[in-house]
């Protein structure tokens, strides 16, 4: 959907409030034949179709609109207050400058007990970006004890030193099962609640811990499941 179909509808929930919008409504376009051909209706039917059921996109949105407005919820809410403490003030980012996190405080303060954070970025199959709660500090933590193979390991030019890199191509070779471990990791952990049980500081103030995740009834040790399933090694 375009932004100027999704524009009305925007307006519709109280999204934006412009001061004079039009009803969201799709011209006819050549563009459709093919589409139509493809699923075997005819082009009519199919520009109707659409036509009818942004129709009904409109009328139920207007309708829910209505209905929040009326018992003052979202954004029409009326008690006092509640509109500035929804605002969320977050703190500066601590990966592309370690000067903004105190991680020594922080490891002090928190050492051995649970933190709760939700996973942003895998950086590799031991290396992931989390966004700790509630203050929503965006921190990078190494998994403690185990050794996982590199994504992108540097090697060293034996005869050839080639004067320009291309900028898609991979820095270095990729040890064996690296992708398969990230993408494990990735599986596991991406956008989802874990448990951060810090155990120290590296000099770059990245943090290094144990990450744990909720597994149905039961809490995983992500280190662990690295190394039950072959992709990392255990180091003491």
């Amino acid at each position: 959907m375009r932004y100027a179909h999704l524009l009305p509808i925007l307006v519709n929930v109280g999204a934006i409030m412009p001061k004079q919008t039009e009803p969201a409504r799709f011209t006819y376009s050549r563009k459709h034949d093919p589409h139509a051909r493809h699923v075997g209706h005819s082009i009519e039917d199919c520009y109707s179709f659409k036509t009818k059921v942004q129709e009904l996109i409109n009328r139920n949105l207007l309708c829910f609109t209505s209905v929040t407005a009326k018992e003052g919820l979202g954004r029409w809410v009326k008690t006092p207050g509640t509109a500035e403490t929804s605002i969320r003030n977050l703190p500066p980012l601590a990966i592309s400058d370690p000067r903004n996190l105190d991680a020594m405080g922080l490891l002090s303060a928190n050492k051995g007990s649970p933190m709760e954070g939700i996973v942003e970025q895998v950086r590799d199959d031991n290396t992931i970006r989390v966004y700790l709660l509630p203050e929503f500090q965006f921190v990078q933590v190494f998994v403690s004890r185990i050794q996982a193979p590199q994504v992108g390991k540097r090697v060293a030019p034996e005869r050839i030193v080639e004067l320009e890199v291309k900028a898609d191509e991979p820095n270095g070779v990729a040890d064996p099962f690296a992708h398969e471990a990230k993408f494990f990791t990735d599986m596991t952990l991406l956008n989802r609640d874990v448990w951060i049980i810090l155990k120290g500081v590296d000099k770059f103030n990245n943090l290094i811990g144990s990450v744990c995740y909720p597994d149905g009834e039961s809490v995983k040790d992500l280190a662990l499941e690295l190394v039950e399933n072959c992709f990392s090694k255990y180091v003491e």
